[in-house]
């Protein structure tokens, strides 16, 4: 008998009514092992006009629009770019190339194809890696002249040959201290080079104008053939060149225009800012009120901001703006048209929330949006804002009971979201306006943290299911995050260095945890994240490495002691400042640091994945935040330069094995990955067999989720054909199978 008969007969008859009506049910669920960028593409930096094609940088963003489609396409890493933070853009047009500067100094070179459609991408990362230059090495401007292009950056002028690709010539521009002075622009007559000069964070009121003669016979990196150039107003905005002749301008004064060695004013105007940009048919002028064509066309809309950084001519009656408030700006026929992919409105979060298809971000700092809420399944974002006066929201828990998700604010309270509509709960008058965290328990109940007032003492209330409030007096701590343990307790890390306070509502008995012997024995006071796993172990990150509490219950009697998991002989992530920590469906552990990300075994002792800048799409290694999506998995990730996803592994186990989400479903010839198992049970067996009931893979469901290489055991790709895909519980119990299609 075949290894498929024997199967049969050990896990008996159960399952042949679910081989005569398989269950399938293919799925769009983002691939086991891939990446996803969500990018605020509001702030844009750089744009840039390829034919039919317009391709705009945000902050952290890049994507391109087709002009005849109306469509959007992202750029990212994962799509070849060498880096994030992209701060100018140039068009190569000769070339058919993408000139991409950062803000760290890398450059790529990204070629199109006769469409404009991205290509290939060579990176030239001298500046980025130089050991000898300072360390802020942004690129704010880049003039082209014929095959050299002037790159300003924040430690003077670097000259790029654009034929051979490579850095020909450098000059630094420093302080009579002898600091690092940032260049950030430069224009050309025909015969000398204009460079604005200022400090560090681009001060308007203190740039100063420098020149240079462009002969070959002087060397632009000598200090000495730079003169100073007298300003044409006390806040010269810009510089820029057209048909050999200079223009700058100046904040409330206008435009002005250098004639024999002196400024000359052309144009008077009244705005704050007032920029100018070049274009094949003259200069587009950008004002606090509007666009002014080429061809003298005004345009005004509301959403100009006072931001605009950039603007390209596309032909006589258009202009492309990137403006730093409302992204990139399609301005023609009179009308100014947003255009930005889909997208949160900010980059930074200090916090993440999930719950079943939903993850919610709360921002860093008050702003009109109080948080914004991700809808999984079909990747659209909805902004919350609070009416009336900003407050940012500060936490989030969602009730499963009552399908109701809970936000507490910095200043208004308690408020709740259903069905997308947003809503004030009344708090009793002992409950204070400014929540710190909120948490749900087992039972159905709220817990809340806020601040104490001088008439206001207790910082620790719960609202339980029935919706009445209770409150605690624990003293007057400031409470960063509540975790309730399942046995009840519940565990507050403490601001300022303080521990963990763990409090037990039915006794009112409380204990702190530290650093010290017997009193919990912390790598440090300093409590950075804390999770609750899914055997009830308390993980604790502080900012000498992660620890762990296997026994909740005994926290308040005679001595405790954390105990940290050991890797390779030491403490895992030893002295590695800890920032979040996220448990998945099969009760891995996701710790972010400073220095990257990290996935570890359910008890600590293997490390099973790195992630870093350097090694993944990261755009950056210090980890803000972290939440778990329960249904697809997805691990979300906030960084200081954005949030992103990755889709792992495991999901939250199902109660009972009833139906299978395959995917991808079919396995198409181009398709490298990972195939992924859904809706398991945990710890469940999976056997593959092929078309001849031969076992082909075994493996065990983490969580929800089992995956499969399409590999066989011998490490043979899978074949063409139909595998039959067999699950039993891990108590033989319950069973289900359905079919997956390999294509090559």
């Amino acid at each position: 008998m075949n290894e498929y008969g024997a199967f049969v007969v050990i896990k008996r008859a159960w399952w042949l009514a679910a081989l005569l009506s398989f269950i399938i049910h293919t799925s769009s669920m983002a691939q086991i092992g891939t990446w996803r960028t969500y990018v605020s593409y509001r702030s844009a930096q750089s744009v840039a006009v390829v034919g039919e094609s317009v391709f705009a940088a945000s902050l952290n963003g890049f994507f391109y629009y087709d002009k005849a489609s109306g469509e959007t396409t992202v750029l990212t890493k994962q799509s070849g770019l060498s880096d994030v933070g992209i701060s100018r853009v140039v068009y190569l047009n000769d070339q058919q190339r993408l000139l991409i500067a950062y803000k760290n100094g890398n450059l790529d070179f990204l070629s199109l194809s006769d469409t404009g459609e991205p290509g290939d991408v060579k990176n030239v990362n001298t500046i980025a890696v130089a050991q000898q230059l300072p360390a802020s090495r942004a690129i704010n401007h880049i003039n082209r002249i014929g095959n050299t292009a002037y790159l300003s950056t924040d430690f003077g002028i670097v000259v790029l040959d654009l034929i051979r690709d490579e850095i020909r010539d450098t000059y630094f521009s420093r302080t009579a201290s002898g600091q690092p002075e940032p260049i950030y622009q430069t224009a050309a007559t025909t015969d000398s080079l204009f460079a604005l000069v200022g400090p560090p964070g681009g001060t308007t009121t203190n740039f100063e104008l420098r020149a240079v003669r462009l002969a070959p016979t002087v060397n632009l990196a000598d200090p000495g053939n730079w003169r100073s150039v007298a300003r044409p107003g006390p806040v010269t905005l810009s510089i820029v060149s057209n048909q050999g002749r200079l223009f700058a301008t100046a904040s409330q004064q206008g435009i002005f225009e250098r004639q024999a060695g002196r400024w000359s004013l052309t144009q008077a105007l009244a705005d704050t800012t007032i920029l100018q940009f070049p274009s094949p048919d003259g200069l587009v002028l950008v004002t606090d009120n509007g666009v002014r064509l080429a061809n003298g066309t005004i345009i005004t809309s509301p959403l100009l901001s006072p931001l605009p950084r950039e603007a390209v001519a596309d032909g006589t009656d258009r202009v492309w703006v990137a403006d730093q408030q409302n992204g990139l700006l399609d301005v023609r026929n009179g009308t100014f048209t947003r255009i930005a992919p889909e997208g949160p409105s900010q980059d930074q979060f200090a916090s993440l929330y999930a719950y079943p298809q939903t993850m919610v971000a709360l921002p860093s700092t008050t702003n009109p949006l109080s948080a914004e809420v991700f809808s999984v399944p079909d990747g659209r974002w909805q902004a919350l804002a609070i009416p009336g006066f900003p407050s940012r929201f500060t936490s989030a828990a969602y009730l499963p009971a009552e399908q109701r998700l809970y936000l507490g604010s910095n200043g208004r309270g308690l408020w709740s979201q259903t069905d997308g509509q947003l809503a004030p709960v009344t708090l009793p008058a002992s409950i204070g306006n400014t929540i710190t965290s909120l948490s749900a328990d087992v039972n159905g109940d709220l817990w809340m943290a806020t601040t104490a007032t001088s008439t206001l003492r207790n910082v620790l209330h719960v609202r339980r299911a029935d919706g009445q409030f209770q409150s605690f007096n624990i003293g007057g701590q400031l409470i960063e995050q509540l975790v309730v343990a399942d046995n009840g307790y519940v565990w507050m890390r403490l601001s300022s260095f303080s521990g963990i306070l763990v409090f037990d509502p039915v006794t009112n008995r409380t204990r702190f945890l530290d650093s010290g012997p017997g009193t919990g024995n912390l790598p440090s006071s300093g409590v950075r994240a804390m999770a609750k796993d899914r055997d009830g172990a308390i993980w604790v990150g502080t900012d000498l490495g992660v620890t762990v509490f296997d026994n909740p219950s005994a926290v308040l009697d005679g001595r405790v002691d954390a105990n940290p998991p050991i890797l390779n002989r030491r403490r895992l992530l030893a002295n590695e400042p800890i920032t979040a920590l996220v448990i998945d469906g099969g009760n891995r552990k996701w710790i972010g640091t400073q220095n990257g990300l990290y996935r570890v075994a359910p008890d600590g002792s293997q490390l099973l994945e790195t992630f870093t800048a350097a090694t993944s799409p990261l755009p950056a290694n210090a980890i803000r935040a972290l939440a778990v999506e329960p249904v697809s998995g997805e691990l979300f990730v906030a960084t200081d330069r954005g949030l992103l996803s990755y889709r792992g592994t495991a999901t939250e186990p199902a109660e009972m094995l009833s139906n299978l989400t395959i995917f991808p479903n079919p396995v198409r010839p181009d398709y490298g990955g990972t195939v992924g198992i859904n809706g398991l049970t945990d710890n469940a067996t999976v056997k593959i067999f092929d078309a001849g009931g031969q076992l082909v893979y075994e493996t065990r469901s983490e969580g929800g989720t089992a995956s499969w290489n399409l590999r066989d055991y011998r490490g043979r790709s899978a074949q063409t054909g139909v595998y039959l895909v067999v699950v039993v519980s891990s108590d033989g119990v319950e069973g289900v199978a359905g079919k997956l299609a390999v294509v090559r």
